[in-house]
């Protein structure tokens, strides 16, 4: 008799996947909500104060160009997020099409013709 494998590491693993999940969409969210410091932080690249201390002002641009460069990160990881995710929903769907209603994965059948005449092969 086969044992069945055990279901506590899938669901581990599935655990694991949607705590990283829900980290990585709260640090988005969260990056999300410094757009709004990124755009005080252009708009203090004109203010007076900042033209009169040219350290300053070199400082802010280089905290500009690195949130930029992050959050554009995010968004590309955003995205690969999603795709990962329709990737699942996908396999998922396919794996439960593959089973029939007795649960077992369905064979396909295929012909092979051969010069002898035509056999079924599992």
């Amino acid at each position: 008799m086969a044992k069945r494998p055990k279901k506590k590491k899938k669901k581990k693993i599935s655990d694991n996947l949607e705590q990283l999940c829900s980290h990585i969409n709260e640090k988005i969210g969260n990056t999300k909500k410094q757009n709004k410091t990124k755009q005080n932080t252009l708009s203090l690249r004109n203010c007076e104060i900042v033209v009169k201390k040219p350290t300053l002002k070199t400082t802010l641009n280089k905290i500009g160009d690195e949130v930029i460069v992050v959050n554009e990160f995010l968004n590309k990881l955003e995205l690969e997020i999603e795709y990962q995710e329709q990737t699942n929903s996908s396999h998922k769907e396919l794996c439960s099409q593959a089973r029939g209603p007795t649960g077992a994965i369905a064979v396909g059948l295929r012909h092979s013709h051969s010069n002898t005449g035509s056999e079924l092969h599992l």
